[in-house]
């Protein structure tokens, strides 16, 4: 059974680039896409997934407070954070109940590798 997964970011083109990726390399569903934070909210309490990819920018809420709502709505869903902002909000994410911080500098084959090690 695949590994259900939501993308969010405000934009659809890293959106479609990670989907891309992620379904290439990996035995994943990408259930959704979503380019804000209460859409991610609202298709995570529908979809029930494993795995979140988010971003911290995005709008109506941010992904800091994406995390925070559903660690409490979805605690066994794990959390990756692909951001430009990875060192500076490292504490804040970890204390919303992020798994995993990477960096969006560091490439989508970083991603990949953290998604396989939180996966395994």
């Amino acid at each position: 059974m695949p590994t259900r997964v939501i993308i969010a970011d405000d934009s659809a083109l890293v959106r479609g680039l990670i989907r891309n990726f992620l379904e290439k390399e990996i035995d994943v569903e990408v259930c959704a896409e979503t380019g804000d934070g209460q859409q991610t909210i609202d298709a995570a309490v529908d979809l029930l997934p494993d795995l979140l990819i988010l971003d911290v920018v995005m709008p109506k809420l941010n992904g800091i407070e994406v995390a925070s709502i559903l660690k409490k709505h979805l605690p066994n869903t794990k959390t990756i954070f692909f951001t430009m902002y990875g060192d500076y909000i490292k504490n804040v994410a970890l204390a919303a109940g992020v798994s995993v911080i990477v960096s969006k500098p560091d490439g989508i084959c970083a991603l990949l590798d953290a998604v396989k090690a939180l996966l395994d």
